[in-house]
Order: C-alpha cells, then sequence, then structure tokens
C-alpha cells in the first residue's frame, strides 16, 4: 500500500474531549504518520478541519458532548483531500450531515446497542439514505456487532487497541485505587463509593477521575483533568476498578490502567470479560458489597503476579497486531 494514501478521520465527538473514541483515533493518527502516511481529522478540536462546537445529547444511557451540525464547506474540502473516509460513530456523519462521496467509506461502530428493535430503526434509516455494499463496517467487539450490522450486513469485527510507548511496571507499592469514568449511572461510580467503608479507608486511598464534583470525604476528586495528569494519577495507582453497569463494548478504561501499571477490577459485563478473559479479576455488575469484598481480599495478595498475567493477556490489543486488519481494509476496501 502507498504511502501517499491520504485518510481521513470523521467523528461527532470533539476530538479534545476524553472518550474512548477519541483515544482510538487520535492513536491511530500517530501509528499512522509514524508509519508514513498522510493523515487529518475531521472533528470539533482538530487542528486540521474544525467542525462546529459541540452539544450535549442523552443516548444508551449516557450523555455525550457531540456536533449536530457541520460545516459543510470544511467537509466537502476534507473529503477532497482524502482517499479513504474512516467514520468513527457514523450515524450522524452519514445521515445528518449527508456525507456524499464516490470514495471509499469505512465506519467503526464503538457503541453497544444489543436492542433487535433498535436495530431494524437503524437498519431501516441506513438503508434510506445508503447501499450497504460501498460501506465497510467494523465492530469493535461482539457487543457492538449489532450496531455495525445494521449499516452493512457483512460487518467484520477488528477490536479497540493500545500503542506501547515504554516498557510496564505494576505499581505495588502503592495504596491508591481509582476510578475513571463519567458521573452517570452506567459508569457505577455511585457503586465505587459505595463500595468503599471504614475498613477500606484504611488500607487504600481512594481517587475519581470524572467530570462533575460530588461531595464523598472517602475519594479525592480530579475533575475534567487532561491525560497527562490522569495518566501520572493511573502511574501511582495500585487497582483501577471499572464498576460499570450496562452498554459496554469494549473498556478501553482497562487497556489504560493495565498500561499504567494498575491492577484491573471490574465488574462482570460480557465486554470486559471478553477483553480480560481469564486475567480479570470481576466483581457481580451493581454490587457495592461484592466489590468491597473483593478489594479486602486483594489487599493482601501478591497484585504483581495478578497484574503480569493482565498485562500479558493484553498483548494481543497492541497496535502492531490489530491494526494489520485495518490497514488491509484500506488497501483492498472495496
Amino acid at each position: 500500500m502507498s504511502k501517499n494514501l491520504k485518510i481521513l478521520f470523521v467523528t461527532p465527538y470533539s476530538i479534545t474531549d476524553h472518550g474512548g473514541v477519541q483515544n482510538q483515533i487520535m492513536v491511530s493518527k500517530q501509528y499512522l504518520l509514524d508509519k508514513g502516511y498522510k493523515v487529518r481529522i475531521y472533528s470539533h478540536g482538530s487542528t486540521d478541519y474544525e467542525n462546529y462546537p459541540t452539544i450535549k445529547v442523552r443516548f444508551n444511557s449516557s450523555v455525550s458532548k457531540i456536533t449536530i451540525a457541520c460545516n459543510k464547506e470544511l467537509l466537502k474540502e476534507a473529503i477532497n483531500w482524502a482517499d479513504i473516509i474512516h467514520i468513527h460513530e457514523p450515524f450522524i456523519p452519514l445521515i445528518i450531515w449527508r456525507i456524499r462521496t464516490k470514495k471509499k467509506i469505512i465506519t467503526t461502530h464503538h457503541a453497544s446497542l444489543n436492542n433487535k428493535f433498535l436495530h431494524k430503526a437503524l437498519r431501516l434509516i441506513y438503508n434510506s439514505f445508503f447501499r450497504s455494499h460501498s460501506i465497510t463496517s467494523i465492530a469493535v467487539s461482539k457487543e457492538s456487532y449489532l450496531n455495525a450490522s445494521s449499516l452493512s450486513e457483512d460487518a467484520i469485527i477488528i477490536s479497540n487497541y493500545y500503542m506501547s510507548t515504554s516498557s510496564y511496571n505494576h505499581n505495588k507499592g502503592s495504596k491508591e485505587v481509582t476510578f475513571v469514568g463519567r458521573n452517570e449511572k452506567r459508569k457505577g461510580l455511585k457503586v465505587f463509593l459505595e463500595s468503599i467503608d471504614n475498613n477500606l479507608v484504611g488500607k487504600y486511598k481512594f481517587n475519581v477521575i470524572t467530570n462533575t464534583e460530588k461531595f464523598d470525604t472517602k475519594a479525592n476528586f480530579f475533575i475534567d483533568i487532561n491525560d497527562s495528569m490522569k495518566n501520572e494519577i493511573l502511574r501511582n495507582t495500585k487497582i483501577l476498578v471499572a464498576p460499570n453497569t450496562k452498554h459496554e463494548s469494549f473498556g478501553i478504561v482497562l487497556l489504560e490502567g493495565i498500561l499504567n501499571g494498575a491492577l484491573a477490577v471490574c465488574s462482570d459485563l460480557p465486554a470486559f470479560k471478553s477483553v480480560l478473559g481469564n486475567s480479570g479479576i470481576y466483581f457481580n455488575t451493581g454490587d457495592s458489597k461484592d466489590l468491597n469484598s473483593t478489594l479486602n481480599e486483594l489487599f493482601n495478595l501478591n497484585t504483581d503476579e495478578l497484574w503480569k498475567e493482565q498485562y500479558n493477556h493484553i498483548s494481543k490489543y497492541d497496535i502492531e497486531n490489530v491494526y494489520k486488519d485495518i490497514l488491509k481494509l484500506y488497501k483492498n476496501p472495496f
């Protein structure tokens, strides 16, 4: 494949906000630039093609900041520049922005929408605007496959990924336990806080990295911090807790925690179990008492060995392994 290939990433999310979609786009861009490809991003906050500001939209038990409208002239300019258009979360760009091009479109679906009625509605909407065979549709997991297949019946699964930048070690000397996620029900912040009793406070120090302040003397809150500050906290974290309650398709936060040296403890959602397999440490979804028991048990265990098992397990998500399949689509997408 020619290294002169020009790849345009498009997303309705603001690239400057925190989130799994933004993480994957920025990691992809850096990886491809390092390989010598030409890459640009069309989104709010992009330094390449900056779209209009985002607004808050409630969907799928979450509140996300997305751009509903688009700068049509700038989008046209971006598409004219590109050889490949790769859209992350395509519903709004395809339907509302009305992306029209004879160039190949690749879409990546991150959201878990395992609802057959919604699937049928999406299929009807997509088919009203596009022929499914003209788009290569990617799901990041089995949980997001139904979403992806609403656009293309021959959707494929290519997992999320991370880009390794250094060697890693477990933060075994730390006593910090950290939650990362927006303050909303499906992210499980309430479950995390309710798991903390006086006994655990005597054993650990608790951190919450989120988007809104919440009065709770049992944990230190860090509000809307940047990635550099987040990773600094994670590099001093012994245990990352992901107490999510529903609608997870992958769980990039698990990889972030492990790569920064934290042992991942998570609810037993199918998506999380798919990511970590037998290396995972799970508690019953939504059960703060079970999380409490799990953290108490871990206090006296050799977490270094447990972390090494997780670290070795997630090596299959290294971008060098995963992106081979995406590059094949870029090379021969039809």
